[in-house]
Formats: structure tokens, sequence, C-alpha cells
């Protein structure tokens, strides 16, 4: 299974988030997360995200090079998950709503536990139905970036006071070459 698209909305009469995946088979597979759900989701992408960042890049101790660096991963995470995405983008706002099937059904599942297994250059996503099926996707870091910001800006709207969207890039050092003043 491929992931074609992600979209996240928050429904306030359900106070809970909803989430739908399509892939590039044509299934749509749709969830709701509950806040406590999206608490543990946050932190585990934010915790994978400074994984994946620590593993891609080299040691720095430049204060000014940090801050240019830190500027850019925001300004990348918020273009990829923007309104102005192109819709072949799997992080876009105008979610192709095209399914032509719906494996787990139409109406969204529960999750009832979530899990991030961060690794060097991916991240393992299990999400837990109150079924007990669960279903295992395996996100790049641009996904684990975009999907983290998503959540962020939806967060903004639901008041569910989670304070786990501030992340930053790793200290970065580069041994022996740089000149201090």
């Amino acid at each position: 299974m491929q992931l074609n698209q992600v979209n996240l909305s928050y429904v306030p009469r359900e106070d809970r988030l909803l989430l739908r995946i399509n892939t590039l088979e044509g299934a749509e597979f749709r969830f709701w997360l509950t806040r406590a759900v999206v608490a543990r989701m946050v932190a585990g992408l934010a915790h994978s995200e400074e994984v994946q960042m620590g593993s891609e890049t080299q040691q720095w101790t430049n204060p000014a090079l940090q801050q240019a660096l830190e500027q850019f991963d925001r300004e990348v995470a918020s273009e990829g998950a923007s309104a102005s995405s192109p819709p072949s983008s799997p992080f876009c706002a105008r979610f192709e709503a095209k399914a032509s099937h719906y494996p787990l059904g139409q109406q969204p599942l529960l999750v009832v536990k979530v899990e991030i297994s961060p690794r060097d250059r991916h991240a393992a996503l299990t999400l837990t139905l109150a079924s007990g099926q669960t279903l295992s996707i395996n996100l790049n870091a641009g996904m684990v970036s975009s999907i983290n910001r998503l959540l962020c800006d939806i967060l903004k709207g639901a008041d569910w006071n989670l304070t786990h969207c501030a992340v930053r890039r790793p200290a970065l050092r580069m041994a022996g070459t740089e000149t201090q003043h």
C-alpha cells in the first residue's frame, strides 16, 4: 500500500479529528482520532522528526547557521502542507475523494492507540482500532514533517491545549572546520 494523500479535519460535534488516507491503489481509510491519541501522535511525530534530522545532518555550533536551518525547516514543512500545494502532493489541502473502495468501510473507525517507531530514514506509524485491528504505515522524513505540521495547524482550531507542536532541529555541530569570532 502506497500513500497518495492524507487529510485531517477537526469535527467539533464529535470533538475528534477525522483522518482520511487514500492510496495510489484507490483505497480510502477513515479514522477518528481522540485528543489522547492525537497527543501521543504529535509527540511521537516530533520525536521521529528529531531522530531523522539527527541522523541526516552533520553537527554544527554556529548559532546563526542553526537559526537559518530552523527557519528553512519551518518554511519547507509549512509549504508541504499548504493549500497551495499541488493536488499531487500527499499533504495538500484539497483532498481528492475518488476512492474506488473502502477496505475498512466508509464510516470512520475509532483509533484507540497509536505507536510511532522512529528509524533513521523513516518512521513506522501503527494505528490500533477499537476492534483490535492494526494498520501500519511507513512514513519517510518528509511525510513525518508534513503530518506533524498538518496536526499542529488543525489543533489551533481544536482548543485541546496540546503543546507538542514546537519541533526544533537538534543541535548541529561540525567538528574542526568552523571559526568562532
